[in-house]
């Protein structure tokens, strides 16, 4: 079942929030589902991959966080994708060749605002 922001939040505070607090749970409520919303999932390689500024000559796309399916553990590393070869390359722009694979993970290295 699908639900609504409002419909989540009303079967929420009914079970949970007490009516002194109703207005403040609220708020922060939506501002928590806004949050979450705007976070960055995990994109399957035969999906999608990290943009390439064409322009660049190096074909590479910017440092992004990578869970090889060869490798068989998932310790996202941080690599770039090279156009050109096809390939995941170490951010320092070392060719570490790491053929792409359909299964391989990546996402876009997270921004903390303080």
């Amino acid at each position: 079942m699908k639900q609504t922001l409002e419909e989540a939040k009303r079967e929420y505070i009914e079970k949970h929030v007490s009516r002194n607090e109703y207005a403040s749970f609220g708020a922060a409520f939506e501002a928590g589902v806004k949050w979450k919303s705007e976070q960055s999932s995990w994109i399957k390689a035969k999906d999608q991959l990290p943009d390439v500024d064409e322009n660049d000559i190096s074909e590479q796309s910017e440092p992004v966080l990578v869970i090889l399916s060869a490798k068989g553990h998932y310790e996202p590393e941080i690599l770039v994708y090279n156009k050109y070869y096809h390939v995941w390359d170490t951010a320092d722009a070392d060719d570490y060749s790491c053929n792409i694979s359909d299964d391989d993970l990546w996402m876009p290295i997270p921004k903390f605002n303080e």
